[in-house]
């Protein structure tokens, strides 16, 4: 899953010798040129955070992120790659993460020379990072879908059953498909899933645990293999 796309630059396109490092304005100023030659993408002001002078971004459809970088130690050949979105957790998740390329796969990435023109390096983009970049973006997109169903469904759950307990739900107990009730003297800790339930009841008399492994025994039980 990995792009690369051929250096060149000693040819001085356009009268700029990729040896004169770029400044900050420069080099922010040719990816903003870029971004004019690609249809659906915009040039992304850098962040108060952001080391402007060696990193730049494109925002595109759907979402799709893509950062520019000059190499540390060659600032005249720059670096792309697509950005993917976030897990449920609000942390940044690769195509790795997300399960969309294989673990010990490459993402989608390009190298180019920044002596080539803004429409050249536009064009290598277009052509060589978009389309491979756009299918494994697509693919996180559902897998962040599927995580977020998995989420509501554990938080449905949760307060299905904290309700019967008369439980208070935390944002936490959500997240985690864990809570507490406390029924007078009696702690009832759950772990909720999709689809089952793990309870702990503590200090329960002898004959209330016979009485609950009664009501149990009347449940259908799957059996494994």
């Amino acid at each position: 899953m990995r792009l690369t796309i051929g250096c060149e630059g000693f040819l001085f396109e356009g009268g700029f010798n990729p040896m004169e490092e770029l400044t900050r304005e420069e080099f922010q100023a040719k990816v903003r040129a870029i971004a004019a030659f690609m249809p659906g993408w915009s040039y992304e002001e850098p962040g108060e955070n952001t080391s402007a002078e060696t990193l730049a971004g494109l925002l595109g459809p759907s979402g799709m992120r893509i950062t520019i970088s000059r190499y540390w130690n060659d600032h005249a050949t720059a670096h792309a790659s697509g950005c993917y979105p976030r897990g449920h957790d609000g942390a940044y998740r690769g195509a790795r993460g997300w399960g969309a390329i294989h673990y010990d796969a490459k993402e989608p990435e390009c190298g180019f020379s920044l002596s080539k023109t803004p429409e050249r390096i536009a064009s290598d983009l277009r052509r060589r990072l978009l389309p491979i970049y756009a299918e494994v973006y697509a693919l996180c997109i559902q897998a962040q879908k599927r995580e977020a169903e998995y989420h509501a469904t554990l938080a449905a759950n949760v307060e299905r059953l904290a309700g019967i307990l008369g439980a208070e739900v935390k944002e936490s107990n959500l997240d985690g498909g864990e809570f507490c009730a406390q029924l007078g003297d009696r702690r009832i800790k759950a772990r909720v899933s999709e689809d089952s339930v793990a309870l702990e009841i503590d200090d329960l008399t002898i004959d209330q645990g016979i009485d609950v492994c009664r009501v149990l025994k009347t449940f259908p039980v799957e059996l494994t293999q």
